[in-house]
């Protein structure tokens, strides 16, 4: 049996945010209440990397791990499988980030929204790679795959 979530909508609120919204997104539909705001909060720039959003992620589960199980509908949950939400590494919700990219894609560098920042964002966010495992983010490089 398929079981289905429903995923409120937020909308972001800037050019920039549309990582958080979606993480705001996926954190209510397993049983958060949390704003965008209040995911920006976890956030210390505006050029977002897909690694700031998993960090920001794994952190939420954390501060989330004694919310009660998710209902996924008013039906009795012995009716549904309901997915292992924790990683098995510790508390939280379990997830993978999956990426063509280990580091900073150098590609990048032209695109207008990273270039203000690029050689601060390549330090802060290949250092975010290096210490991914130890902060409990699974990341997987898929090889010759492009996303």
């Amino acid at each position: 049996m398929q079981v289905s979530t429903p995923v409120p909508h937020i909308n972001q609120e800037d050019n920039w945010d549309c990582g958080l919204a979606c993480v705001a997104m996926v954190a209510n539909a397993l049983g958060s209440r949390l704003s965008l705001a209040e995911v920006t909060l976890h956030c210390s720039v505006e050029s977002v990397w897909t690694i700031d959003l998993a960090y920001i992620l794994r952190k939420l589960s954390n501060d989330q791990a004694s919310l009660p199980t998710i209902q996924f509908s008013k039906r009795s949950p012995s009716q549904y499988h309901v997915p292992n939400l924790s990683p098995g590494r510790g508390e939280g919700w379990d997830f993978t980030y999956y990426t063509s990219t280990i580091g900073v894609d150098a590609a990048h560098s032209k695109e207008k929204f990273y270039r203000k920042a690029f050689d601060d964002d390549q330090k802060r966010v290949n250092a975010l790679f290096e210490n991914a495992d130890a902060a409990n983010i699974r990341v997987i490089e898929l090889y010759g795959t492009p996303l």
